[in-house]
């Protein structure tokens, strides 16, 4: 079979594109686009190995291996080494689990028109077709994440209520063991919400209360400006937690599609007082 170059490559772009989709899902992360770009690009570049001969199948996955590692770099960036493995597991698992059914389908239909070799797999299809495989794939991967996310979010979810001059707003809130965002002033961990969700606890605060706390995101790096609460409440796990004087960081984007509106760092729940009460997450 003829195999063009071209087509190799942007084929496995797109499918890159949809697995890093998938893999950000996984970690609740929403992947800057020229993030996702760059790494489906390479990921596709990287395709060229199916043109080389037949390497083995361990020498296969290890090299497939690599090639994730260097994409989830440039997708995720390197926040600390938690963050980075819990990032590349994510690739992993839903690069493996595509691969896993490529080979399956490879193995049982011997499709004329398909190419698997070194872990790349090629197509020889119509534009038609090829697009309605690319909606059907989008589709399966939503559909993966939207289960997902029904049957886990109860681990991580939890209510965060914050108080500030003599003002109060409630909030969902998600705890995630990858954020170990800090104050570099007082070392306490900052929690990030989105700045329209405190606007009104916050427009007319004291200058003195607030502050800048240096981030290093999926996005990259930047400035985020920060206020300091009077107390903050986290309803997590059945327990109720309160934190005194917390730092909050203001966040002009949107940190979900409406799930949550605040990302806390877990290290928050060794610097607050635990209730002994058992306190149910709001739903």
């Amino acid at each position: 079979m003829v195999i063009y170059i071209d087509v190799l490559v942007f084929l496995n772009t797109l499918i890159n594109c949809l697995l890093l989709l998938g893999a950000g899902a996984l970690r609740r992360i929403r992947l800057g686009k020229i993030r996702l770009l760059f790494s489906s690009l390479f990921g596709g570049f990287f395709s060229l190995m199916l043109l080389l001969p037949d390497m083995g199948k361990l020498f296969s996955v290890l090299i497939k291996a690599f090639g994730a590692v260097i994409m989830t770099l440039i997708a995720f960036g390197f926040e600390n080494a938690r963050a980075f493995l819990r990032s590349l597991g994510s690739v992993l698992f839903v690069s493996f689990s595509f691969a896993g059914v490529m080979f399956a389908v490879y193995l049982v239909f011997r499709p004329e028109k398909m190419t698997l070799n070194n872990g790349a797999v090629y197509f020889d299809i119509s534009v038609r077709a090829f697009v309605i495989c690319a909606v059907v794939c989008y589709l399966f991967i939503k559909l993966f994440v939207f289960l997902l996310k029904r049957y886990s979010s109860d681990n991580t979810l939890c209510t965060v209520s914050i108080e500030m001059n003599s003002k109060t707003v409630v909030l969902k809130g998600l705890a995630d063991s990858g954020n170990s965002l800090t104050d570099v002033f007082t070392n306490k961990p900052v929690t990030t919400v989105e700045k329209s969700a405190v606007k009104r606890i916050t427009e007319n605060a004291n200058e003195n209360r607030f502050g800048v706390v240096p981030v290093k995101t999926a996005l990259g790096t930047g400035i985020l400006k920060t206020v300091r609460a009077d107390k903050m409440t986290v309803y997590y796990d059945g327990k109720k937690y309160e934190i005194a004087s917390p730092v909050i960081a203001l966040s002009d984007e949107s940190l979900s599609d409406g799930e949550y509106g605040a990302l806390i760092n877990p290290m928050i729940f060794e610097f607050g007082s635990k209730k002994d009460e058992t306190v149910k997450n709001n739903k």
